[in-house]
């Protein structure tokens, strides 16, 4: 019964780790769209958005490291876990780059248009 437990919480990590992904990613977009819009509002969804995703990262570090204390996993699910933490790292920062696209975004809507 406690590999059952401890495989759910597997699954719900890996759930919570592509649900960042998938705000990681839809952070992305639309900072490059507000950059090729010249859109103010996406500008602040991924602004927003950035709160989610750093809630996220929080969550996610939380839980393995969790797993981590109680668990003491071996070969593959400590594995998994490890690479569970550096993943979720850099889906964090891919959301700061995100927000970084959509800040220079805002102080080009100040600038003239250029025509390329």
């Amino acid at each position: 019964m406690p590999r059952i437990h401890f495989q759910l919480q597997l699954a719900e990590l890996k759930d919570k780790l592509l649900a960042m992904a998938a705000l990681s990613q839809q952070a992305v977009q639309a900072a490059v769209d507000a950059w090729l819009q010249r859109d103010e509002g996406l500008c602040q969804y991924v602004r927003e958005n950035e709160t989610a995703i750093n809630m996220a990262q929080r969550e996610v570090d939380d839980m393995a490291y969790e797993l981590l204390s109680r668990e003491q996993p071996m070969a593959i699910d400590l594995r998994f876990i490890l690479a569970v933490i550096k993943i979720n790292g850099d889906l964090e920062r891919i959301g700061d780059m995100a927000v970084s696209i959509a800040t220079r975004t805002l102080d080009l809507l100040n600038q003239v248009p250029l025509d390329l």
